[in-house]
């Protein structure tokens, strides 16, 4: 009776171990898919934040080449607004000294006439006899 009384005591007691042990085998099974989990999520939010950091600094660049174009785009404008104005600045001077020529000549030729006694009045007055 004792034999059998101690050998269903160690059953007992190797069933509790074998129970223990088992529960102990789940709990770090749980334990390490939840480090495995953590792990995962921590790797996506990692990717995630690195591409979201890569489409900021395309957006940037995009940005800054814009405007480096537009900047190019408003010096030739300048550049040639430039030009446009200087050109137009030598056409009124020429024209100017063109009607002071004409002016001059006409007024030489105006003297020259009076010298010579010719009358200038229908040249200094165009329209006066119509």
């Amino acid at each position: 009776a004792e034999s059998r009384r101690e050998a269903a005591l160690l059953q007992k007691v190797e069933i509790a171990r074998c129970t223990t042990n088992r529960v102990t085998v789940a709990r770090l099974e749980n334990r390490a898919q939840e480090v495995v989990d953590a792990a995962i999520r921590t790797a996506l939010t990692n990717t995630h934040s690195k591409n979201a950091e890569a489409r900021r600094q395309e957006m940037l660049e995009d940005i800054q080449n814009n405007a480096e174009s537009q900047v190019s785009h408003a010096k030739g404008i300048a550049r040639y607004q430039k030009e446009l104005q200087l050109t137009k600045a030598e056409v009124t001077l020429h024209s100017s000294n063109l009607r002071m020529l004409q002016t001059s000549k006409r007024r030489n030729n105006l003297m020259s006439q009076r010298k010579a006694g010719q009358s200038t009045i229908s040249q200094l007055q165009p329209y006066a006899g119509l």
